[in-house]
């Protein structure tokens, strides 16, 4: 689901870098062999097929730097200009094949049609990695910071749960405290004692970074529902504040949670990478399939 993949790339895992791992076997598939231009018409082709190799040499470093650093807790690089580039380059190509290739009956052929092909394969591959670029799990990785919304019982909660679980179990630092643990006082000084790390928010956050850089991650350091807090309306500020706060750690990512009709009372106009989580709202059957299968019971003959 988005709302996994947004986790997985605020939190750097490979889960995200194979995301950029795709992008890029999918062009260098496209470009395993050289290019070649109809044998009637290289010299039309010549410029365009040079430009084309150089921007898709660009895009492949492009990809190649996104992945490293994917990998790491440097600041993503901006890919987003060179695979466009890279796609205007491989249209130009595509024009020119319709305009000077096309038999009588409308078809390529030949080289002609090796080359539409590799230039169609190219094309899907770098407007995957574009929207990858511009989605807002990207830029939630960018930023080191998520916000998750839903509607009330579509198991924000769970899925948190289970993505602590299972990232402390592999080993990766993380924190998770509820939104309803949070009394009545001032928000952000509860957190040492309900992490159980106690001292003030810095010394919790500085724990978790060095846990991290240990660990060579990023850590997640998650709350969830806010608005089930005693006195919701405070985190307005103090969601500032407490981002402003894991800014100053490099290997800490902030993930929240919020019901979505609480969103204006608690969050307020900040502007942060948010993806709304639907559950299984529109995948029921499998969900209830693959409940069954995992704890071995009869699945419904009857739709649900």
């Amino acid at each position: 689901v988005d709302t996994i993949r947004a986790i997985d790339a605020v939190g750097r895992v490979e889960a995200y870098v194979q995301r950029w791992r795709r992008v890029l076997a999918e062009l260098r598939e496209a470009r395993r062999w050289p290019w070649r231009a109809p044998a009637e018409v290289v010299g039309t082709f010549s410029e365009a097929l040079s430009r084309c190799v150089t921007a898709l040499d660009e895009a492949d470093a492009a990809l190649t730097l996104m992945i490293a650093t994917a990998r790491a807790t440097d600041q993503l690089p901006p890919v987003e200009g060179l695979l466009a580039a890279g796609v205007t380059a491989l249209w130009h190509v595509d024009d020119l094949l319709r305009e000077h290739s096309l038999t009588k009956d409308g078809s390529l052929v030949d080289d002609s049609r090796s080359l539409h092909s590799d230039v169609r394969l190219a094309v899907t591959a770098l407007r995957r990695g574009e929207q990858l670029a511009r989605s807002a799990t990207t830029r939630a990785a960018r930023e080191n910071l998520l916000l998750l919304t839903g509607r009330a019982g579509v198991g924000k909660t769970h899925m948190l749960c289970d993505v602590a679980s299972r990232r402390i179990a592999a080993g990766l630092p993380t924190i998770l405290l509820l939104g309803q643990d949070f009394d009545g006082r001032s928000l952000l000084p509860q957190i040492g004692q309900l992490s159980q790390l106690d001292g003030p928010l810095d010394d919790v956050l500085a724990v978790l970074d060095a846990a991290s850089e240990a660990a060579g991650c990023v850590g997640l350091f998650m709350i969830d529902a806010l608005n089930e807090s005693e006195r919701p309306e405070r985190w307005r500020d103090d969601v500032r504040a407490l981002i402003t706060a894991v800014g100053r750690y490099p290997h800490v990512a902030l993930v929240l949670s919020c019901r979505t009709e609480f969103i204006e009372t608690v969050i307020g106009d900040e502007q942060m990478p948010a993806v709304d989580h639907i559950g299984f709202a529109e995948a029921t059957d499998i969900a209830v399939q693959r409940f069954t299968q995992e704890y071995g019971l009869e699945p419904p003959t009857s739709p649900i």
